[in-house]
């Protein structure tokens, strides 16, 4: 009997202090701007008031280096001249590089990929342009450029 009334009295003891704890939640945590990118491609590199000289080209893979000496004076974001003949091009980001298209030059409607190297150091090495004319052969290029 005195186990029961032990037991009894331990329990009433127990029970007496327990209370209800109330817990307030954690407010929202404020947002966090998204990370931006680094890449250098959302920058706005533009060609417009740029002028280029293209001096040499070739004709596919073994084709022969031709030399040439051509001025590519962009004059806005659509307007270029090819030796003082004016035509229009595209530039813009693709991937990890930019694509230039020249519509009108000699070899027709080119198309290739620029690095940023080539914009910032002031050269195009042998980089591949195909030609995008319709209904044209798409005949690949290789082109050889500097700024001045």
């Amino acid at each position: 009997m005195k186990s029961i009334f032990n037991t009894l009295i331990v329990s009433i003891v127990l029970l007496s202090s327990c209370h209800k704890q109330t817990i307030d939640p954690n407010p929202p945590n404020s947002p966090i701007p998204l990370p931006a990118d680094t890449t250098g491609l959302d920058t706005a590199v533009t060609l417009t008031q740029q002028n280029w000289i293209l001096t040499a080209y070739k004709m596919g893979e073994f084709g022969p280096i031709i030399n040439r000496t051509d001025t590519i004076c962009f004059i806005t974001n659509t307007l270029y001249t090819f030796n003082n003949y004016q035509s229009t091009y595209s530039f813009f980001p693709v991937m990890s590089s930019y694509n230039l298209t020249l519509n009108g030059t000699f070899l027709g409607n080119i198309s290739g990929n620029v690095y940023d190297y080539n914009l910032f150091s002031g050269q195009i090495d042998g980089n591949k342009f195909t030609d995008i004319t319709p209904g044209g052969p798409g005949t690949v290029y290789y082109l050889w450029l500097y700024k001045y």
